[in-house]
């Protein structure tokens, strides 16, 4: 049960900030699936930063759409990952998962398919595919006596309102038969999914044993007051709210809302953190984890192997 009493002057405080975070923050909704990984959308081997990637428009592509189906059955359609650090110790504590379209040296963009596969519905096997990947990384990395670290999955309001959501990701987690914790989920508020569908959908994984994060807050339609009403067990605070670190006004906002998450018994991991500077006011001001080029851009499994094994 959270400690509303407790979180009830940090809603004061946020209050205050949010007037001005809107005086200077535009409205980021740059969304890169699985999961928006802090708006580092490049996992390409140019290692774009995650700054350089945040104008990029939405787009649909029908075509991807007519393609999609053929992608998934020859493994076009990866899933790469993206380490989360502790930023007290420096080792990881988790990882986000994130799809990848790549046709031979040609990387589709995110924002393009995965909007694509929103319009058309198809998000939904994307989800799932993602889901079922990183059940079975988690059960192949346990069956070779190496370490897991939780992975979380972004799920679309599109599969999130699924009638039998839930269950459905229960079957495939209970299937792979590993260990409860390994796998989380994200949701991200969004015009379809307002708060008291999004408390439902929360409360739906909570039954199957999921802990669920609130991903990308801070921008798009996140909602400061569905924080306190919905039992979310992580907030991730968006790349635009990180960025805001170096002004008076962004890190008022940032200690409120790091205050009120933990007021409200949530982990705080923060988003597409970029430079020394932001993980050292992170660190001192008590946020609990660390998303983003800093530390490492996403990464093919191979390669996110390595980054584990290098920090045993």
């Amino acid at each position: 049960m959270k400690n509303n009493n407790a979180a009830r002057w940090a809603v004061i405080v946020l209050a205050l900030a949010v007037v001005l975070e809107s005086a200077f923050l535009g409205i980021h909704f740059y969304r890169e699936h699985a999961g928006t990984a802090g708006a580092t959308a490049d996992p390409a081997p140019a290692a774009t930063s995650a700054s350089e990637t945040d104008d990029m428009d939405f787009a649909y592509d029908l075509e991807l759409s007519e393609q999609f189906p053929e992608a998934l059955e020859n493994g076009e359609i990866q899933v790469w990952f993206q380490p989360i650090i502790d930023p007290a110790t420096g080792e990881v504590c988790g990882t986000e998962a994130l799809s990848r379209w790549i046709r031979g040296e040609e990387f589709i963009s995110p924002s393009v398919f995965v909007m694509t596969l929103e319009a058309t519905g198809q998000v939904v096997d994307l989800d799932r595919h993602v889901f079922e990947t990183v059940c079975q990384l988690q059960k192949k990395r346990l069956a070779g006596g190496e370490r897991i670290f939780p992975i979380s999955v972004n799920l679309s309001p599109i599969s999130a309102m699924q009638e039998d959501a839930a269950e459905t990701y229960a079957a495939i987690f209970q299937e792979a038969g590993i260990p409860d914790g390994c796998v989380r989920v994200e949701v991200t508020e969004s015009l379809e999914m307002d708060g008291e569908t999004l408390a439902a959908v929360v409360e739906a994984f909570h039954g199957k044993g999921f802990p669920v994060e609130i991903d990308d807050f801070g921008a798009g339609y996140a909602s400061y007051a569905n924080l306190v009403g919905t039992d979310y067990d992580v907030l991730k605070i968006d790349k635009s709210l990180t960025d805001g670190i170096g002004s008076p006004d962004g890190e008022l906002v940032l200690d409120s809302l790091i205050t009120l998450a933990h007021s409200l018994e949530m982990e705080v991991i923060a988003e597409g953190v970029e430079t020394e500077n932001q993980v050292a006011y992170l660190r001192e001001n008590g946020c609990d984890a660390i998303q983003g080029y800093y530390y490492s851009k996403p990464l093919p499994p191979d390669d996110y192997a390595a980054f584990l094994d290098e920090r045993k």
